[in-house]
């Protein structure tokens, strides 16, 4: 989870207006251009206004600065979701826990079991480790068994016409004995130590007072980093099982079809949403839920020029310096830091004098822009850092590519279309 405090939250939050002082757009200037991506170079830059401003708390710029931006005609955020998926390419590590109890009955166990497998159905079922899930099946009653382990399906075919699941019709609801299973499996050498471990469990029913509750055993999994997702299976008379919601994750992770018609596609959709976690000592950005759809983060608090610091962001998960394209995600970011910290983003001028972020995206006049007062200045570097340059304020500077600063490296989430063959 990212490092975000109230209190920097509200500091934050009352960014001035005047951290949004903009550069005209390049087509204000009346010189020739090149877009080669060379932002250490000496070529002469296009001229700027030349009204002089002097940046707060950083020392007095000699050169000129740009007039100030509007803030009112910036950009609204881009579509921004990096959790890309397709069902055939999920690969999770999933045992389902079946209720197969008296209450559940034969009938019923038969409808959950053939749910169960339409979900899998547009899904790969395999051993490989590239972008295949594996899928294991517990059952329980008074007790909880394994059927068939993670290791067991080779194919989606060899589980669609191969599974017999056995229902035992017994009495009995011990949901905590198939959590625990499935926890012991999962710490297992059957676990691939990159998949996500996902338990579903589908119940019928739940016994309050004749078992030991659940509830603990599922928290330690989460809190392991493991996701629950539960499907209330409420058949014709069948009751309520209120005690399956709470042992969900956080998110979109609780059905029924209480209330109307459950789709296969709903719960495929879970497993892409599982699909999407961050690489060890990521942060999450995450927009309204615990899924990283704006990418995966890490500071570095240690200094570096800004070549290294964008060199060292690549080695690790192919990732680059952070950019930052909409208000929130400057919120983010500088929460990540503390507070008076000058940290590299991915911003860049070339040679030609403009700004571009490192997926070659050149900045535009109505896109979401930051700078500082003063800034960007004509004779200053050709990189960014970003900095709480005063009380609430935040704002860009440019400055020498070799000076050294922290920075923060982002990288796309390891999802369903974007495989992690390690996490570290």
């Amino acid at each position: 989870m990212y490092r975000l405090s109230l209190a920097t939250c509200i500091l934050l939050g009352l960014q001035s207006l005047s951290c949004r002082a903009q550069f005209p757009s390049s087509t204000s200037a009346t010189t020739t251009t090149t877009e080669a991506r060379m932002p250490y170079s000496t070529t002469t830059r296009m001229s700027y206004s030349t009204t002089t401003t002097a940046p707060a708390s950083q020392p007095p710029s000699t050169t000129t600065s740009t007039p100030p931006w509007n803030p009112t005609s910036a950009a609204p955020p881009p579509n921004i979701d990096q959790c890309k998926c397709t069902d055939k390419n999920i690969w999770l590590d999933i045992y389902f826990l079946m209720d197969a109890s008296y209450a559940m009955t034969s009938p019923g166990f038969d409808g959950a079991t053939a749910f169960v497998q339409s979900v899998l159905s547009k899904m790969t079922l395999g051993q490989d480790y590239a972008q295949q899930t594996r899928a294991g099946f517990i059952l329980y009653a008074a007790n909880a068994t394994v059927q068939y382990n993670l290791t067991w399906w080779t194919s989606t075919y060899d589980m669609l016409f191969n599974m017999n699941l056995t229902y035992s019709g017994s009495l009995g609801t011990n949901i905590e004995a198939g959590i625990q299973l499935a926890t012991d499996r999962f710490n297992s050498a059957e676990h691939r130590a990159n998949a996500q471990k996902v338990i579903v469990i589908v119940a019928s029913a739940y016994e309050t007072g004749k078992e030991r509750d659940p509830t603990k055993a599922a928290n330690t999994f989460k809190e392991s980093g493991g996701i629950i997702i539960t499907v209330e299976y409420v058949q014709e008379h069948g009751a309520a099982v209120p005690l399956l919601g709470s042992l969900a994750s956080p998110g979109p992770y609780q059905f029924t079809n209480r209330y109307g018609n459950l789709t296969n596609e709903e719960v495929r959709q879970a497993f892409c949403k599982a699909n999407c976690f961050c690489p060890t000592n990521y942060d999450p950005y995450t927009m309204g839920d615990t899924v990283p759809h704006g990418g995966c983060y890490r500071t570095v608090p240690l200094t570096a020029i800004q070549m290294l610091a964008a060199n060292n962001c690549h080695k690790q998960h192919n990732g680059t310096l952070a950019n930052v394209q909409s208000r929130d995600k400057s919120l983010f970011l500088g929460a990540l830091f503390p507070s008076k910290t000058k940290f590299w983003i991915g911003l860049q001028r070339d040679n030609g004098g403009r700004w571009y972020w490192p997926d070659g995206t050149y900045l535009q006049s109505n896109d979401y822009q930051m700078w500082a007062p003063g800034y960007p200045s004509a004779a200053a570097g050709d990189c960014v850092y970003m900095y709480q340059y005063s009380g609430f304020s935040f704002g860009w500077f440019n400055d020498d590519c070799y000076d050294d600063y922290e920075y923060v490296c982002q990288t796309v989430p390891c999802c369903a279309d974007n495989y992690c063959s390690t996490l570290a």
